[in-house]
């Protein structure tokens, strides 16, 4: 009852004159709902807005549409929905350039909406709907009144619980002759993902010129991609869709921009790709048709100014100046005023900020400056706002424009640390200490020198005024070989803000006999060693000597590396061999002073080896050496060749090694990898060994005769395959004339030849099979009797 409903509607629809509707643009999108409980499909809310012109005589939105869903891949049509009009109404021109649209520019919007369940599909899908005609006058269209339009967007896997963008703005349809236009969809991605934009051409489909002589009003059915385009008229295409100055769009912004330079209606196109991780995985197409039309001259005062950026950020402290153009294309007179929050009567207080308005004929100049002090740095940034208006005709236009100045606290003299302490000249300390890297000369003051003795009460004992000097000494440290002096620093920026202070240091534990700590050590892309280490006092102002050698007793550590102030916690080793060799690694920290610390744990990388037998595959690693947790299990990670991702085996626990007997016929290549993860009392930490490869071999049987009679006893013949990549099958009778062929190994051949039972006899084959690690195929020749 249904299927017949449907094609009444459809039948009922195309019946509409194909030239009636008019049609000048408009979109889909696709709203993500909810999962269903399963995560099997998703619900989304498809909406189509949809424009046309709304003259006298015009012909009503279609009441219903139907609207097909494709495998993005195969193109197969995986559903067709009945969407209802839910509303429509006259479409609201923004008057950007202040002159009156002529009568005929009317259009109305139109909103198709419904909710429907998509199922998951690793292949993603588009959504279309075609619809004819356009209107006769469009200039850049061959035929328009035979073209029609489509509808497209294209929609991720429905796991991914996705929407596609959306315009915020409603098109604006029209642009005046000879002047600039700038308008913005103002495309957005409720998702956060990246957003592209581009000029395409407009899409006319499968209904209409130039695929069809005789366009139809309405869609038969859904119709899969490709899909043709509308064929541009001579001197018209992308790069010159109206006419005059291009139209262009911003590919970031989706800000488009022209000037067009004759009167009349043009066809255009927007896609907005979506894209997440660099990888595009959806979009949206606008098709808008403009109408140039011819408006009485004035354009916007033309603004700038000299300053690097419009909006700026500066320190309580700092200054803020510019010098602020105004100018009118027309020669008008121009009326310049400001307001703010930087002015006398604002919120900030002095010191106030220095400005003028202006009048003048065509152009106007003025300048801005504010000192800033301490007392008015603040979250929110302050707004200087000048307001310009012309006088041109048949309307004065105005520019308001808004300048926003955020001042920041002055910066804070970031925490020093203190490195070590050089006690060789008696009754007297050289202390040491890292030099904040960020620290501004322009809001520094000074440090203040703390020093206790003996675990009394700290007190200030000196300043240190020059910025970039690393070391301080005390010339009064009497006797510190029997009493313990203790020092810390803090720095204080020029508005008499104090930093963090710094760590401590004390002479009597000034020597580094501090030990390091491996924390993990594991393999990266089969051909590097990443190795990282705990936290270590003051490591990134001192010094770090890797060493390393063979996971073997006969072996011995030798220098590998030296980093000079490291910048992080982690090192990777390049030069190894980690599909071979299990590599032990041990560090050691010397600093400034040239104290060396003992020598770190020892840690060693994991090494992965197999073998390949038949049905089964052997695997051997080498132990994690060596945690403070010890190792709480091992896991053994495979993928096969037609997996995505890794899965993991169960019941490793403790053992080393491992014979996987649970291969998959239909595969023949695994990768393989092993995850230490350390136990309780540790970091918390994890190794990887490298990825090893194993592959089965291929194997085949063919039987030498069937009997195809129906006793269920060998009635199909074909070959029995495993661990086969690539297959092809071709059977011959004794004349030479090919009877059966498949590249399916599944497929078996039921002694038919042309729909009719083939006589008895001997017929030959020839087989052709390519295992995971071959690169040429092995050819098998043979013969097989038929019998019934």
């Amino acid at each position: 009852m249904l299927r017949t409903l449907f094609f009444a509607i459809i039948f009922f629809l195309s019946l509409i004159p194909a030239r009636s509707s008019h049609i000048v643009g408009g979109d889909f999108t696709a709203t993500w709902v909810f999962a269903n409980a399963s995560n099997t499909a998703s619900t989304y809310r498809l909406k189509l807005t949809l424009y046309r012109d709304c003259d006298t005589g015009t012909a009503p939105f279609d009441p219903q549409i139907s609207v097909g869903i494709f495998d993005r891949v195969t193109n197969q049509v995986i559903d067709t929905f009945l969407i209802d009009l839910a509303g429509s109404g006259p479409l609201v021109l923004a008057l950007g350039n202040q002159c009156s649209p002529p009568p005929q520019i009317c259009v109305e919007g139109g909103v198709y909406t419904i909710d429907v369940e998509i199922p998951n599909n690793p292949n993603g899908y588009y959504i279309s709907w075609e619809r004819c005609c356009r209107n006769s006058t469009v200039n850049n269209l061959v035929n328009p009144d035979d073209t029609g339009i489509t509808f497209y967007l294209e929609l991720p896997d429905p796991a991914m619980h996705n929407s596609t963008p959306r315009f915020a703005n409603d098109p604006l349809t029209y642009m005046c002759e000879e002047q600039p236009f700038s308008y913005n969809f103002a495309g957005f991605d409720p998702d956060g993902d990246s957003l592209a934009f581009e000029l395409v051409t407009p899409v006319s489909g499968t209904i209409g010129y130039p695929v069809s002589a005789t366009p139809q009003a309405v869609w038969p059915g859904p119709i899969p991609a490709p899909y043709s385009n509308a064929i541009w008229a001579t001197g018209y295409g992308l790069n010159n869709i109206c006419g005059g100055v291009p139209l262009t769009i911003d590919a970031i912004t989706g800000e488009m921009n022209a000037t067009p330079d004759f009167f009349g209606k043009y066809s255009a196109a927007v896609e907005c790709r979506e894209y997440r991780n660099g990888v595009q995985i959806g979009m949206i197409r606008r098709e808008i048709q403009f109408n140039v039309i011819i408006c009485n001259g004035n354009s916007f005062p033309d603004v700038s100014f000299n300053a690097p950026i419009k909006n700026q950020t500066i320190y309580a402290g700092d200054t803020a100046c510019f010098t602020y153009f105004v100018r009118d294309l027309e020669g008008d007179s121009l009326w310049l005023t400001y307001s703010g929050d930087v002015f006398p009567g604002g919120p900030s207080g002095p010191p106030y900020a220095a400005t003028s308005g202006q009048v003048g004929v065509a152009n106007v100049i003025t300048d801005f400056c504010w000192f800033t002090s301490c007392d008015q740095a603040r979250v929110d940034p302050y707004n200087v706002i000048y307001t310009s208006k012309d006088n041109g005709c048949p309307f004065a236009l105005t520019v308001n424009d808004t300048i926003k100045i955020t001042v920041l606290p002055a910066p804070l003299i970031e925490r020093a640390d203190m490195l070590c302490m050089d006690l060789t000249t008696e009754d007297r300390t050289t202390v040491y200490f890292g030099v904040p890297p960020n620290t501004d000369p322009e809001f520094f003051k000074y440090y203040i020198v703390y020093r206790s003795l003996d675990g009394s009460a700290f007190v200030p004992v000196d300043t240190i005024n020059d910025h970039s000097k690393d070391f301080f000494i005390d010339n009064k440290a009497l006797n510190h070989n029997t009493i313990n002096y203790c020092y810390y620093i803090v720095g204080v920026n020029v508005c008499d803000k104090r930093g963090l202070i710094s760590d401590t240091i004390c002479s009597e534990n000034s020597a580094n006999n501090e030990i390091n700590y491996l924390k993990s050590v594991s393999v990266l892309n089969n051909s590097e060693i990443v190795l990282k280490w705990k936290d270590f006092p003051n490591s990134d102002f001192a010094t770090i000597r890797i060493f390393r050698k063979i996971n073997s007793p006969l072996e011995q550590f030798s220098l590998i590396s030296t980093i000079v102030n490291p910048q992080n916690n982690i090192w990777i080793d390049r030069n190894v061999n980690s599909s071979q060799f299990s590599y032990c690694y041990q560090i050691i920290t010397e600093d400034n002073c040239g104290n060396v610390s003992p020598k770190s744990n020892i840690a060693c990388s994991i090494l992965l080896t197999g073998k390949s037998l038949v049905f089964k595959h052997n695997l051997n690693w080498t132990e994690y050496r060596k945690w403070n947790g010890g190792v709480q299990k091992y896991e053994l990670w495979r993928k096969g060749n037609r997996d995505l991702k890794y899965s993991k085996i169960d019941g490793i626990g403790f053992t080393t090694s491992f014979s996987d007997e649970n291969l998959n016929y239909d595969e023949g290549k695994y990768k393989y990898r092993v995850r230490a993860i350390e136990g309780p009392g540790g970091e918390n930490a994890e190794s990887f060994s490298n990825v090893l490869t194993l592959e089965q071999e291929p194997i085949i049987f063919l039987p030498n005769a069937f009997s195809p009679n129906d006793d269920y006893a060998n009635d199909r013949w074909g070959a029995v395959t495993g661990f086969v990549k690539d297959f092809r099958i071709a059977v011959f009778d004794r004349w030479g004339q090919l009877v059966f062929n498949s590249i399916d190994p599944n497929e078996m051949w039921d002694g038919q030849y042309k729909g009719s039972p083939a006589p008895n006899g001997v017929y030959v084959y020839r087989v052709f099979i390519r295992a995971y690690g071959d690169q040429k195929a092995r050819n098998i020749e043979g013969s097989v009797t038929l019998l019934r």
